[in-house]
């Protein structure tokens, strides 16, 4: 009896330690810290072959996609970077894998953004452009090298009407009569400024043809810009190149013509008698 009086002394003298409630509070800390790190553990464990769906990173800023790709255990890397005409630089064009698939943590994204400087060309690597077809090598240039093409003025020329006279490039002649200038480099999205043919604009003193045969003033018009136009002719003509002028419009006493413009001429088959 009294052992057991002693043991319930002892007990109680136990349960008012206040050491005792201390190494309690601490074992209990201790417990729940380990059940804390093991479900962390677990959770970690569990997700550790989960497939995580990969966002959209297109149209991004690359600055802002890997910032919200960390936060997301992923990596982004560039893999290459080209300039788009009109786009800011460091802009996601397309990602690899593509926006939806199935990854797992870590994974890296491999991306492609655009540059802030535009590429350069050289005069050098276009197309020839002196003589050529202005409208041809207009889509040449946009196709090829996304070149903007416009035409600055038109210029008179005995060839063909839409060619290609001269090429300016921020008001520097590149490419004219003359050569080119190979080393001169051209921005891509750039615009070319360009100087065409066309068979009208030119003025002249209106040649006088009256007494000439029309093989003379046949030449004389296709040498001075103008174009032969209506032919009326008096009597019998066999051979017409023998043949001579008796009349024209417009007349040598109006002065001037612009190149391009017609004269029409009147023919005889016998040279005139007030002509020389």
């Amino acid at each position: 009896m009294n052992k057991r009086s002693d043991l319930s002394k002892s007990f109680f003298r136990v349960l008012l330690n206040p050491r005792f409630w201390l190494h309690l509070a601490f074992v209990g800390v201790f417990f729940m810290v380990c059940g804390a790190v093991t479900f962390a553990w677990l959770n970690n464990y569990t997700r550790h072959d989960q497939k995580l769906e990969l966002p959209d990173y297109t149209g991004w800023n690359l600055d802002e996609a890997v910032k919200d790709a960390t936060e997301q255990s992923f990596r982004i890397s560039t893999l290459d970077s080209i300039h788009v005409v009109g786009k800011p630089g460091n802009e996601i064009l397309q990602q690899t894998p593509v926006s939806g698939a199935l990854v797992k943590e870590n994974r890296t994204i491999y991306v492609t953004i655009t540059k802030r400087n535009a590429d350069k060309i050289s005069v050098g690597r276009l197309p020839i452009l002196y003589g050529k077809n202005y409208e041809r090598k207009k889509r040449e240039l946009y196709q090829s090298f996304e070149i903007e093409s416009r035409i600055k003025a038109r210029r008179f020329d005995p060839g063909e009407p839409g060619h290609i006279l001269e090429v300016l490039y921020k008001g520097q002649t590149v490419s004219g009569r003359k050569g080119r200038k190979e080393d001169v480099l051209i921005e891509k999205g750039s615009t070319l400024d360009f100087i065409i043919s066309e068979r009208k604009g030119g003025e002249l003193a209106i040649p006088d043809l009256v007494c000439k045969t029309f093989a003379e003033a046949r030449f004389i018009i296709e040498n001075s810009g103008l174009i032969l136009g209506e032919i009326l002719t008096a009597g019998n003509i066999e051979i017409a190149d023998s043949a001579y002028v008796t009349g024209q419009v417009p007349d040598p006493a109006e002065g001037y013509m612009h190149m391009g413009e017609e004269i029409k001429l009147s023919l005889t088959a016998n040279k005139p008698i007030d002509c020389n």
